[in-house]
């Protein structure tokens, strides 16, 4: 069309609009006859067509014949689509007799559908009138007609039937809803997403009609709960590069089994526990047990911990025991907080404080309970100093929580005993972050005092200072003692890297006052930015100042190739993205633009403390961050008054002053030769515990060069039969493998499956503090250190596809896998669906 049409409404006259230059061309639209009309409202121009629906509309009498001629023939569905609409404006609803029952295009049975069902009147909050009582929905108007698509065989239309019905009464709709529901495939996510908008806030008989195990069909327990590879929740993608089902995926097969537990998943009302109880004693693939997991962990309903206490009861496998200890820890603190007086969960607790396995979940179950009557267990776990290091400090801080004075007297006797040794641990220092819990009103006196304490290891002492900062008032009295030259020569440069960062703007510029940022390394200071920038530097000196040992070097808070901190962002690719002007702004004025994934939080705890680090995991119990010295914190939601997003960057101000000219050239142009993509592995399968006896040095408990079938269970050679469950990283990229209860002697398997999209080089990054072993392919790595206390890495050949990664970890906390290459590398839980799968 060579114009547009729009029409004066003053004089009803229509004019065909061209582009100022332009000639008229092509051909004009008819708008003084009806078939003229229905041709426009396939025109391209939106003007044209809104004229056309609107003349249609006035010359409705006229309209109707030609649009029921039009509609009852084939041809393009589009303007069908588009046909439909005006008579709807015309007709009303009525128009669902006549369009149900003879358009064959499913996507136009949709749209009747969605005009007959959807209802914004419905849509937020709707207050009526005192006395009032709201109209039928749109929905339960036109039921009648919407029932003849319940059978309809397009899922589509079937969706936007549920949406239809979502404000029917179920007494109306109940039997609808139900062959509806049946009807689900177990793959589309989003009829799934249907059936929960539908169903969600349902009577509880209704619901629990549901879940009679009979919906879906015959589950077939027996056979069905050892099937792998099925179709589970979560169904889409919701990391960063793992494998999981995209939305309308048919490669894994679903059963009546897998949909109830998917329509569990989905709806999370406490109507499903009975039937989900009956099942976990016989869903013996792993997958099963995991998705059963998700369920159960999107429970609100306090109900749901009972059955999570007697699944951990009834637990013969310590590992599966420790993980359902942890969840029920973190879920007592929110929602399931009504539970802590069940009779079920208290002797879920005893039982677990008497067994070695799992002390550590049992303390942190003991703290969250609530129970005062467990005070003194954990108090002697506490005394005793022959208890594991992660028992006692779970067991102080229950006690922090429940006992603060008799907290304080041990965090006291905690920190008199590191002074012989001269050296700190991870309970003292767990200590130090308890005082302004335990000392409530004067932990700025009792931190001041450690600090000023030089006889206590200097590590205690920063901890102190950084806790002391935490707050306005224990910030000025940092200032205070730099003010007086009293402030410990050994501690001014924590003191300055930690106020110049403060959340507070008056602190930091008191601070700059009596802590002068210091000049350059040879004392000078930096020279203009446009002179910087043009110097040529040497990319090999740059990364050893990247990665050099002190406490504001680049990689005591980012990542490249796998190897320094993650606290800020990783830095692998920065080279892609700024040229050497942006990287010297951004390490000169930090805060000018932090990167909306490293925002800061700043937590304000009712104890006083102000908190700031960047999230690395949220729950509804509670939050983790991570500070600028690259430690965790873990903070309860109850003991947080209040949460803002800093706008000023973690990385310390002044950091091109503790540098040379040279060095900081040198720096940029190192910067600027990161440009290889580091791809994390998010998530693995993980097998464990295994005995040294079993799997040492020599011998391996699986077989290391074949394909790992996670859904079969490994049998070990002492008669233990063992499955391989899913661990997911945090925003370090690290999985804490302590569920796995990795003791002295024993050993734990994880296992990926790296995809690459063609043959390449890459180097392989494992970080763990533990010993470990790696095979790719059935071929073991030879491991090297990369330069960090951690972290080992080593080169190799990636194969186009399927790439089998297996590791082998001995005692530790938490391992993580990075591989680097020219192009980014993607994971996957098994090469059957490596490709593709998405």
């Amino acid at each position: 069309m060579g114009g547009h049409a729009f029409r004066d409404q003053t004089t009803g006259r229509i004019y065909l609009v061209t582009p100022k230059g332009q000639k008229a061309g092509g051909t004009r639209p008819d708008f003084t006859t009806i078939d003229g009309l229905i041709a426009a409202l396939g025109s391209p121009a939106t003007a044209t067509r809104d004229t056309a629906r609107r003349l249609l509309i006035e010359r409705k009498d006229e309209s109707k014949k030609a649009l029921a001629g039009l509609l009852q023939k084939p041809g393009d569905a589009r303007l069908k689509a588009r046909a439909l609409w005006v008579w709807h404006a015309i007709d009303g609803d009525p128009v669902a007799t006549f369009a149900l029952i003879n358009q064959d295009e499913p996507r136009l049975r949709e749209q009747v559908v969605r005009m007959l069902g959807r209802d914004v009147s419905r849509v937020g909050i709707v207050t009526l009138p005192e006395g009032k009582s709201s109209a039928p929905s749109r929905g339960e108007v036109n039921l009648n007609g919407l029932m003849a698509l319940v059978d309809d065989p397009d899922s589509g239309v079937r969706r936007e039937l549920l949406l239809a019905l979502r404000d029917v009464p179920t007494e109306k709709a109940g039997e609808a809803l139900k062959k509806l529901v049946k009807s689900w495939d177990g793959h589309d996510r989003w009829y799934l997403e249907a059936m929960g908008l539908a169903l969600q806030n349902r009577e509880s008989d209704f619901i629990a009609s549901l879940f009679d195990g009979k919906l879906f069909g015959d589950l077939k327990l027996e056979s069905a709960g050892r099937e792998s590879g099925m179709a589970l929740p979560p169904y889409f993608p919701t990391d960063r590069n793992e494998a999981f089902i995209a939305t309308g995926h048919k490669d894994l097969p679903s059963n009546a089994l897998t949909k109830s537990i998917g329509l569990a998943w989905r709806l999370h009302r406490p109507e499903s526990l009975e039937m989900l109880a009956k099942l976990r004693p016989l869903l013996q693939a792993h997958d099963l047990q995991q998705a059963w997991d998700d369920v159960l962990r999107q429970m609100t309903d306090s109900k749901a911990a009972e059955v999570v206490a007697r699944l951990a009861k009834e637990s013969g496998d310590a590992a599966r025991s420790r993980q359902i200890l942890d969840l029920l820890a973190e879920k007592l603190e929110g929602d399931w907080k009504d539970a802590r007086q069940s009779a079920d969960v208290k002797e879920l607790i005893n039982t677990a404080l008497k067994n070695p396995a799992l002390t550590v979940q049992g303390v942190r179950l003991a703290a969250r309970s609530g129970d005062t009557g467990l005070v003194g267990t954990v108090e002697e776990l506490l005394r005793n100093t022959k208890s594991a290091e992660p028992v006692r400090i779970a067991a102080l801080q229950g006690l922090a929580v429940s006992k603060p004075a008799a907290a304080a007297a041990e965090i006291q006797a905690i920190l008199e005993s590191t002074k012989p040794k001269k050296s700190s641990s991870e309970l003292s220092e767990a200590a130090v972050k308890l005082i302004p819990v335990v000392e409530a009103g004067r932990s700025n006196a009792a931190l001041l005092k450690i600090i000023a304490d030089a006889e206590l290891p200097l590590p205690l002492r920063r901890d102190s200072l950084r806790t002391l900062a935490g707050t306005v008032p224990g910030a000025r009295r940092i200032i205070e003692l730099a003010s007086a030259g009293k402030l410990p020569e050994e501690l001014k440069t924590e003191a300055t890297t930690t106020l110049y960062a403060h959340i507070n703007r008056n602190i930091r510029e008191e601070s700059e006052k009596v802590l002068p940022p210091p000049k350059t390394a040879d004392g000078r200071t930096l020279p203009p930015i446009y002179e910087l920038v043009r110097r040529e530097g040497n990319a090999e000196r740059g990364q050893k100042v990247f990665h050099r040992q002190a406490a504001n070097a680049c990689a005591s808070c980012h990542r490249v190739a796998g190897r320094g901190r993650w606290v800020g962002p990783d830095l692998s690719t920065i080279g892609v993205k700024y040229g050497r002007e942006e990287l010297l702004q951004s390490i000169l004025n930090p805060s000018a633009a932090v990167g909306y994934n490293y925002r800061p939080y700043v937590l304000a705890l009712k104890d006083g403390r102000v908190l700031t680090g960047l999230p690395v995991e949220e729950s509804p119990a509670a939050i983790s961050i991570k500070t600028a010295e690259g430690k965790a914190e873990r903070i309860s939601r109850s003991d947080i008054e209040e949460t803002t997003i800093s706008p000023v960057s973690l990385m310390p101000e002044g950091l091109a002053q503790t540098m040379t000219d040279a060095e900081l050239v040198d720096l940029l142009a190192y910067l600027g030769t990161l440009r290889r993509p580091s791809s994390v592995v998010g998530q693995f399968q993980a097998l464990g515990p295994i005995d040294g006896k079993v799997d040492n040095g020599k011998t391996t408990a699986i077989d290391v060069a074949g394909v790992v079938r996670t859904g079969e269970p490994v049998k070990t050679s002492d008669g233990k039969s063992l499955n391989w469950r899913r661990v997911s990283a945090n925003a370090e990229g690290l999985v804490d493998l302590t569920s796995l209860a990795l003791d002295k002697g024993q050993s734990a398997y994880l296992w990926t499956v790296a995809v690459a999209p063609t043959a390449i080089q890459a180097k392989i990054v494992l970080d763990s503090s533990a010993p470990a072993r790696i095979w790719v392919n059935g071929k073991e790595q030879a491991m090297v250190q990369s330069g960090d206390q951690e972290s080992k890495e080593a080169t190799l050949d990636l194969a186009k596809g399927s790439n089998r990664v297996l590791i082998r970890v001995e005692q530790g906390a938490s391992l993580g896998l990075t591989i680097v290459s020219d192009l980014p590398v993607e994971f996957r839980d098994s090469p059957a669906t490596a490709v593709g799968s998405r």
